[in-house]
């Protein structure tokens, strides 16, 4: 039992510190007006609070979602690649490899940008725009 708390602790601090090395890649971003948010997860979650019965289900394996987008000004993938680019290198280094949401995304390694407008019911002028992006990265590359 105290192997599996040493690699749950030794899981959880390596995703902390891409995920942190990954918040400093993403600077760039932010700095040019995009929103950037981070989630992820270790390899083990405990499906019972009772100390007595550890039981612990297998998520995966530890996976690191990038979500990227920006309000009033559209974006395409060229405004964002060489930030997207440096972290699925950074990451294929650590084991974690891109792995896109559809056919397209698998096929082509990059993601789809999709963009949502809102517009004014009175005169149907476009009142904001939306566009967004997110990068899925898991332990083994889907084919």
């Amino acid at each position: 039992m105290k192997k599996l708390k040493k690699f749950e602790a030794f899981m959880g601090s390596q995703i902390e510190e891409m995920t942190q090395e990954i918040d400093d890649m993403l600077v760039e971003l932010r700095d040019k007006e995009f929103n950037t948010h981070i989630e992820s997860n270790n390899t083990y979650r405990p499906l019972s609070q009772n100390k007595k019965k550890r039981l612990f289900r297998s998520s995966g394996g530890p996976w690191i979602q990038i979500y990227i987008s920006r309000k009033n000004n559209g974006f395409g993938y060229a405004d964002i690649e060489d930030v997207v680019e440096r972290i699925k290198s950074y990451l294929a280094e650590e084991g974690l490899f891109y792995s896109g949401r559809n056919e397209d995304e698998r096929s082509t390694g990059r993601p789809i940008i999709s963009t949502s407008r809102t517009y004014n019911p009175m005169n149907f002028e476009v009142e904001d725009i939306h566009t967004t992006c997110s990068l899925t990265f898991k332990t083994r590359k889907e084919e």
